[in-house]
């Protein structure tokens, strides 16, 4: 198990020549599974994140083989993993992918 903790740059505001940039901090705290991966080696991966010192929320995203880079992702707080896992639950077969 791995405890990363990384400062990455993101574009918060644009102006007409400028662009000024926040630093964004993330600690994984938790590693709790990879979804899948593709044939680069980035992975979609479950764990649980602490951005910005703030308490660790679930968080679902994909990560470059090296950590160093991330792309798009989502982060549920418990509430929001309970009612996706029950809406998941509850679906009807008919629902899957073929």
């Amino acid at each position: 198990m791995h405890n990363y903790t990384k400062l990455k740059n993101f574009n918060i505001t644009k102006r007409k020549d400028k662009i000024k940039m926040a630093e964004i901090k993330y600690e994984i705290t938790k590693e709790l599974g990879v979804m899948s991966e593709n044939a680069k080696g980035w992975k979609i991966e479950l764990n649980m994140v602490s951005w910005n010192d703030n308490p660790p929320k679930y968080d679902i995203r994909n990560w470059s083989p090296d950590r160093e880079r991330m792309g798009k992702g989502i982060t549920l707080t418990e509430e929001e993993m309970e009612a996706l896992v029950k809406l998941y639950a509850a679906r009807d077969e008919e629902d899957e992918f073929e």
